[in-house]
């Protein structure tokens, strides 16, 4: 995805997330809001990176599809 989509997209997630209405539907759904500095796009990426490489193994030894 070109930089200037991925900027834009985090951008307006950072907006959202910093809706006061919004946190309060999340806290009501049991959703948790990744934290303010979660929120950068090289942050969210090593996240993503991190989760792969944690659940990589059970996902090949159940074969999950």
């Amino acid at each position: 995805t070109p930089k200037p989509v991925v900027d834009k997209l985090n951008a307006a997630l950072r907006q959202a997330l910093a809706n006061p209405e919004l946190l309060k539907i999340y806290e009501k759904t049991g959703v948790e809001a990744f934290p303010p500095e979660m929120l950068t796009v090289e942050a969210s990426h090593a996240f993503v990176q991190g989760e792969i490489e944690r659940w990589s193994a059970t996902v090949k030894k159940l074969q999950i599809k």
